[in-house]
């Protein structure tokens, strides 16, 4: 019988959640292995079983040997990967850390959540999608500088200096250069200013652990996925304290969860410029890096949550939704 957290056994997956993974001496796989390890140790300690795995047909495997699915999966490798593990939960009617995949989907597509966005009021940059096979043609209602990006996809991949574009000719290289990888392309008015990003616990009620400005050393203040993973170093991160953009962001994190729900965490990422105090939402991520070392743990240590406890209440919160405890 399941009362508590402590009596739950856990399905934990990610390209890197094996614990007796091989070691790799590939950047890319020792930070999300550094990160995964992490998430693995914390859940080992919460609940009464753990298994960490990093392929997704064990949810078929070993079915019955576990209650809660937490995935840490993004990227697979296919089309609409990043709803494969909810939809396949549904399917097994298991409960599962997150959202509905219909929810995940939208978020996903930066393009539709923008869409979501903008009819909350909230602005964003002025967009347009390109998908493959089609004529790129520049939009009347873009102007120069672009900025040229994956339409899905987390940690920043793709992104580059050929992302900032100073004008069309370039754009549209980039465009049929991501176009031809397989890659669905959403390009932007490039928005100046610094990089915040807002880590948010969900449930009944959304709490904002902070407004954090993440710094890079990058051209225009691009964040690459280099950085993203903090393959070589750790990112520095301060909490922002301009209480008017801390405020709009509120009102912000309400609007999206109302228009989104449920959602068990979430994290919104912003460009703001000082100077003019023009904020643009850019996208959100709802199924975000959580790490002790990454902007989510520096916003709930700045709050008094340790990690432990933060991962605790966003798997207790998760349960909580799905009735799996009261």
């Amino acid at each position: 019988m399941i009362v508590d957290i402590s009596d739950i056994r856990v399905l934990f997956l990610g390209n890197c959640a094996d614990p007796n993974m091989a070691l790799s001496d590939d950047p890319e796989i020792k930070a999300k292995r550094r990160y995964q390890s992490e998430i693995y140790v914390v859940l080992s300690e919460l609940c009464k079983e753990v298994i960490g795995s990093d392929d997704p047909e064990d949810l078929f495997k070993r079915k019955g040997e576990y209650d809660f699915v937490f995935s840490l999966y993004n990227r697979m490798g296919f089309r609409s990967c990043e709803v494969f593990i909810s939809t396949i939960c549904e399917y097994l009617r298991v409960p599962y850390l997150g959202s509905y995949p219909e929810v995940r989907g939208i978020a996903e597509n930066k393009k539709l959540f923008k869409f979501v966005a903008t009819s909350c009021g909230i602005p964003a940059p002025q967009s347009a999608a390109f998908y493959r096979n089609e004529k790129i043609i520049k939009p009347d209602n873009l102007t120069a500088p672009y900025f040229v990006k994956p339409m899905k996809g987390a940690n920043s991949e793709w992104i580059d200096d050929n992302s900032y574009c100073l004008d069309w000719e370039s754009a549209a290289k980039q465009i049929e250069f991501l176009h031809s990888n397989g890659i669905a392309v959403l390009v932007e008015e490039f928005a100046e200013g610094i990089n915040l990003t807002v880590p948010v616990l969900g449930g009944k009620g959304p709490k904002m652990l902070g407004v954090v400005e993440v710094f890079t050393e990058q051209a225009n203040g691009l964040r690459t996925t280099h950085e993203k993973l903090q393959e070589y170093c750790d990112l520095t991160y301060k909490l922002c304290d301009k209480q008017v953009v801390v405020n709009a962001i509120e009102k912000h994190a309400l609007l999206i969860q109302d228009a989104l729900k449920p959602l068990d965490y979430f994290q919104i990422d912003y460009r703001y410029n000082p100077s003019n105090d023009q904020l643009f939402i850019l996208e959100i991520n709802i199924c975000c890096h959580i790490a002790s070392f990454g902007s989510f743990g520096f916003a709930a240590q700045k709050s008094g949550i340790s990690h432990k406890n933060l991962v605790r209440t966003i798997l207790q919160t998760s349960m909580e939704r799905q009735g799996l405890i009261s």
